[in-house]
């Protein structure tokens, strides 16, 4: 043990033996702050003054034994955490387990053997130094994580509050919208916006990763897909533009998925690309349901030279177009089991009065599915139903 623990460690001798407390005096004096006590209630007025590092106590005392004096160290806080070692000439089993149940960590018997003395005290000295470092450790770590779990609260908030506020059903189109991150910080989003007074662009994203890296790399995707389309009503040139400058020092080779369309309000008609997102479905007003299995680029973030494509369909009165990240179809129960691509289109099958109603019964399906599994991935999800003019 190192000297300088010992020489600043501070030790109580409880005995009303005289010759006790020369011996124990002489072999632990040299080394540590030695305190004494004739009685229990002498050393409860030391405790008053100073706490020790550890204390010696006596079993057979007048007025008050060694048991009673340790239950009531034990039931004090301030004291509750000093270790405390037996001195007897008890040798017999009985008195020894009664030592421990009351809050003795160790025992040692008289008549004493210096060498058995002086090692029993440094081991539990040292022991009670390493207690207290870990526990300073532990009250470090624990205020820095609480200060990190604000600034998560803080970044999940502003992270909320970058989604659009879900349009109500209108007379021409209703739209409905769900984001739950698997982590405080997710990198799924979603987004919907008029580029002007015909046009109204939506989307879903997925960032690959998690936690703050990919809550940074999502909030700068989005905004560079609103900038971007503020002038442009292709989807293909869109994430053209998105894809040239997030792929611009992206050293830490992050990447994202993107489905964005364009839907032309008077016409029905939507213009989309797909970035290596999972492809999205169309619920027709007769209740059947399609798979738009487009792929037109690959994700965004690897190469600024990637070009993409496009399609178009033409949504009619009632039809739905459902758009959704992998956190849905790749959901797991407790069995082991992905939700899949069939889950989902199944969800969709049942007829529902708004599309409101409609994500509704996608995520009740998804969460009796899944029941008491551990969340994975980010869920996400976008229906937009065209109404007609």
């Amino acid at each position: 043990m190192s000297i300088d623990i010992a020489l600043n460690s501070k030790i109580l001798i409880v005995d009303d033996t005289e010759m006790n407390l020369r011996i124990l005096i002489s072999a632990l004096g040299d080394v540590y702050d030695v305190s004494v006590a004739t009685d229990g209630f002498s050393a409860f007025e030391l405790l008053e003054e100073e706490l020790p590092d550890l204390i010696l106590l006596d079993i057979m005392m007048p007025g008050m034994n060694g048991y009673e004096v340790c239950e009531r160290l034990k039931a004090d806080p301030r004291t509750a955490y000093i270790p405390i070692i037996f001195l007897t000439a008890l040798t017999e089993i009985k008195a020894k387990s009664k030592g421990f149940e009351v809050g003795a960590v160790d025992y040692i018997t008289k008549p004493f053997d210096i060498v058995e003395v002086k090692a029993r005290v440094n081991t539990h000295v040292l022991m009670q130094r390493n207690l207290a470092e870990l526990k300073k450790a532990h009250d470090a770590i624990e205020v820095q994580r609480k200060r990190m779990q604000l600034e998560l609260d803080l970044g999940m908030k502003i992270q909320n509050n970058m989604l659009p506020v879900v349009f109500p059903e209108n007379k021409e189109f209703g739209l409905a919208a769900y984001l739950k991150p698997a982590k405080e910080l997710g990198g799924d989003f979603y987004d919907f916006f008029f580029i002007d007074d015909e046009n109204l662009c939506f989307c879903v994203g997925d960032v690959s990763g998690k936690g703050v890296p990919a809550a940074l790399f999502m909030a700068v995707s989005k905004t560079l897909i609103k900038s971007s389309a503020t002038s442009e009503l292709s989807p293909s040139k869109i994430l053209q533009k998105v894809n040239c400058e997030i792929s611009r020092d992206n050293e830490a080779m992050m990447f994202v998925s993107l489905f964005i369309g364009v839907l032309n309000i008077p016409t029905g008609e939507v213009l989309f690309s797909n970035g290596g997102h999972n492809s999205p479905f169309v619920v027709k007003s007769d209740g059947c349901v399609e798979e738009i299995n487009e792929k037109h680029g690959m994700v965004l973030g690897f190469s600024g030279a990637m070009k993409y494509k496009e399609g178009r369909l033409l949504l009619g009165r009632g039809d739905s177009i459902v758009l959704y990240s992998d956190g849905i179809t790749e959901a797991v129960n407790i069995k082991g089991e992905f939700y899949n691509e069939s889950g989902l289109a199944e969800s969709l099958l049942v007829e529902q009065s708004s599309v409101c109603e409609m994500l509704q019964n996608v995520l009740a399906k998804l969460d009796r599915f899944v029941g008491s599994a551990e969340q994975s991935d980010d869920i996400t999800a976008l229906i937009l139903r065209y109404n007609g003019v």
